[in-house]
């Protein structure tokens, strides 16, 4: 276990670069923060009675890492309200004998804090037979492009304000939305997306949006329940201006 850690460890680090960070008036790799954490959560939460591997793949943007688990529900995790389980105390313990991992829940709080320093996107988690941890580890913010969105999602800047409007400009994507400047392409993309992450797209028509025609046509015709795509990010907007 101590050798598979530590060369787990290695092997992540040197595929992303180091980015430096003060934290008490010491020096810290980001990088490494966030890498540690997967790895010691990996091997402290992994289900072992389960005869499933643990795969860690390596995208050019985020990591997915898939651990067997003896889950307490399926579905994602909410960060800001979920309470941890000790699943292997006696290997927790002896990771915390060695400094490689802090108090019980401390894995995915800290990925989640330092993430968002280095990439300036939030990781997710979801519970199941396999826990599923998705690190973004490269993102780029919507920034200038974020007319795009709200056109998409119907909504005026009047309506959402200036300060929510920040908010969504510091938002971090994925990179294939990058070079998307056109609404029906981001839109197609985003429902290609979402339908294989989320079930609540059933109801939104595939084809009726592909129908709908190119750039030439007007915002005004894109179906109304087209709302549901960023719907999701209003609410985040909202949950982040409450809690400021």
């Amino acid at each position: 276990m101590i050798d598979s850690y530590l060369k787990v460890l290695d092997f992540l680090k040197r595929q992303w670069p180091e980015k430096s960070y003060i934290e008490n008036g010491v020096r810290k790799d980001l990088r490494e923060l966030i890498i540690r954490e997967l790895a010691a959560n990996i091997a402290v939460h992994h289900e072992y009675y389960s005869s499933l591997p643990t795969e860690i793949i390596i995208y050019k943007d985020r990591i997915v890492a898939t651990n067997p688990n003896r889950a307490r529900f399926s579905g994602p995790l909410d960060l800001d309200t979920f309470c941890p389980e000790p699943k292997n105390p006696n290997i927790r313990a002896f990771f915390n004998v060695l400094a490689w991992s802090d108090e019980i829940g401390s894995g995915i709080r800290n990925m989640h804090k330092y993430l968002r320093i280095y990439s300036g996107a939030r990781p997710s988690f979801t519970e199941g037979d396999s826990f599923v941890s998705i690190l973004p580890m490269l993102a780029f913010q919507v920034q200038d492009k974020y007319p795009l969105y709200l056109e998409l999602a119907q909504i005026t800047e009047d309506k959402l304000g200036v300060e929510r409007i920040e908010i969504l400009k510091t938002t971090a994507l994925n990179l294939e939305f990058r070079d998307i400047t056109n609404i029906y392409d981001l839109a197609l993309s985003l429902i290609r997306k979402w339908s294989i992450n989320s079930q609540k797209l059933h109801q939104l028509r595939f084809e009726e949006l592909k129908k709908v025609g190119g750039s030439s046509q007007k915002s005004g015709e894109l179906p109304k329940n087209s709302t549901l795509i960023i719907s999701d990010l209003e609410d985040s907007l909202s949950k982040k201006v409450g809690s400021s």
